[in-house]
């Protein structure tokens, strides 16, 4: 999943410098919030996925094997509840790109290519898509009933095979992500009038949450 974020935060960079075409000030001032809003949604996103991947020891395969019945059970609770989080978020993140009254990435070029990342219309059988489904799917029905069955919505989160889980690899891509998200931040900080910045920032706080 985060080879896909980090896609997408790629492209959402380079549309952040047609914010300033905008010459409506509120409406700037709106396109800013959402520009921040997108920021704490992945913000979020980093954050949950290295808490559930450090709680295993960024192995969940053999991490849940060894667990006895007492302490399995609290675990993949907190799990459960990282997941259903993080499937909320991806809805919210696509929502945000793609609703009509985005204004911060209102380019037709650009969200095809986000579009295409994205996964709605694709091949591929792992999708950004097909993995935030997933997780909303099960938290509102839920069908994990095992301990496989939640290795493998945590592996989804990374958008791996359970078969070829390569945990060095998936930690490589979350850093280079967070130092991306890190400078998507510093450089939508310049985009806003300092006086304006803390209302902002407010108020995207208050969108990502929900």
């Amino acid at each position: 999943m985060f080879s896909d974020l980090l896609r997408i935060l790629k492209e959402l960079f380079s549309g952040l410098e047609k914010v300033k075409s905008i010459s409506d000030d509120a409406q700037r001032l709106k396109a800013h919030v959402q520009i921040f809003s997108t920021y704490f949604v992945l913000k979020d996103m980093t954050e949950d996925a290295l808490r559930l991947m450090n709680s295993c020891g960024w192995d969940p395969v053999n991490y849940i094997g060894s667990l006895k019945d007492e302490d399995l059970k609290p675990y993949l609770s907190v799990c459960d509840g990282i997941l259903r989080e993080q499937g909320a978020r991806l809805y919210v993140l696509q929502q945000a790109i793609f609703s009509d009254s985005c204004l911060a990435f209102k380019d037709y070029e650009l969200q095809k290519r986000l579009r295409e990342i994205i996964g709605h219309k694709s091949d591929r059988v792992r999708t950004l898509h097909g993995a935030a489904s997933g997780l909303v799917i099960n938290a509102m029905l839920p069908t994990c009933e095992t301990p496989e069955d939640r290795i493998e919505l945590m592996l989804s989160m990374s958008g791996v095979d359970p078969d070829a889980v390569n945990a060095k690899e998936i930690e490589i891509e979350i850093r280079e992500f967070e130092s991306l998200l890190t400078r998507y931040k510093e450089y939508a900080e310049q985009l806003v009038e300092p006086s304006s910045l803390i209302k902002v920032i407010e108020k995207a706080r208050s969108n990502a949450n929900g």
